[in-house]
């Protein structure tokens, strides 16, 4: 049985590795590649493409020859856009509004997908997917059993753990850093069940 799911797990993750990194999928967004994206959906979820982060750091762990190998492949991947988001202030796209619930990549009028961080951020705070924030990050920040930005912040750890990328230290070290979900004191932390996947809890 256990050789059926290994099996499995291979065929999927290759098929990823296919899909978008192999056949680009994702290309025609230039600068924001690396989200996993359904055909003809014109919106990535941010904190989604955290949980695939976090999934695929697992699979990574599991030392399966050929499905962990694919999993840090996809990681890789993944980190440009997951990090991205928190990164590009230079390019753009405010790290501060790194945690929505949703964004559009897509112009909504023209159908044209956006190929910069500051198209996509631009074309979202027109829209009015993006509420920009002046002081810290938004949506749920204090919230430890599912705030976006909590999400963020394991993605953003696992990725250093497995890419072995410094890019996503620098919002762990700043702008996420600075929210509110930094926590009250150890005892609060320690009480929590997504201690175990908070880097620095």
């Amino acid at each position: 049985m256990k050789s059926y799911f290994v099996a499995e797990l291979d065929t999927n993750m290759h098929s990823l590795v296919t899909q978008y990194i192999t056949n680009g999928a994702d290309s025609a967004y230039g600068q924001l590649t690396g989200f996993i994206q359904g055909a003809n959906y014109h919106a990535v979820v941010p904190w989604q493409q955290d949980y695939i982060v976090t999934a695929l750091a697992d699979i990574a762990a599991m030392n399966i020859p050929q499905a962990s190998a694919d999993a840090i492949a996809m990681l890789k991947y993944m980190n440009n856009f997951v990090s991205g988001i928190f990164t590009n202030g230079n390019n753009g796209y405010a790290p501060l509004d790194g945690a929505p619930y949703t964004l559009q990549t897509n112009d909504p009028t023209t159908g044209a997908a956006y190929t910069t961080w500051a198209q996509f951020y631009q074309g979202n705070v027109a829209s009015g997917y993006i509420v920009p924030q002046a002081t810290d990050i938004g949506n749920s920040a204090t919230d430890t059993q599912g705030g976006y930005p909590v999400i963020a912040r394991a993605a953003l750890a696992d990725l250093i753990t497995y890419t072995q990328s410094r890019r996503p230290c620098r919002p762990m070290g700043t702008s996420l850093a600075r929210s509110h979900m930094c926590f009250p004191g150890p005892a609060k932390a320690n009480s929590l069940p997504t201690r175990s996947i908070l880097s620095g809890a």
